[in-house]
């Protein structure tokens, strides 16, 4: 399997792209700062800017290595950021991956 990392994939609906730091805002409104939604996936609440920052910060770093594979889910209708999809556990060698 070729790695072909985090790649934009366009829908009629939603727009799936690399994070940016300006998504932020819609990061903290939509899920990471939810007591709800976090914990279901393993993950603490970031309730504070400095804390989506540190988040941030390590999402776009791991786009270097290009194996990585996150997406910020964008609503096209509102251009919101309302969550993320990721693919864990690759494995190349035997073509297999978690999302």
């Amino acid at each position: 399997m070729r790695s072909a990392g985090t790649e934009t994939i366009d829908t009629e609906r939603l727009l799936l792209r690399r994070f940016t730091r300006s998504d932020r805002f819609d990061m903290l409104k939509y899920w990471v700062a939810d007591e709800r939604v976090q914990p279901s996936y393993g993950e603490p609440v970031y309730s504070t800017e400095a804390e989506a920052d540190g988040l941030l910060d390590r999402y776009i770093s791991a786009y270097e290595d290009g194996d990585n594979y996150r997406w910020a889910i964008i609503e096209k209708e509102s251009g919101c950021c309302i969550g993320q999809i990721a693919f864990f556990l690759v494995d190349c060698k035997n073509h297999f991956a978690e999302i």
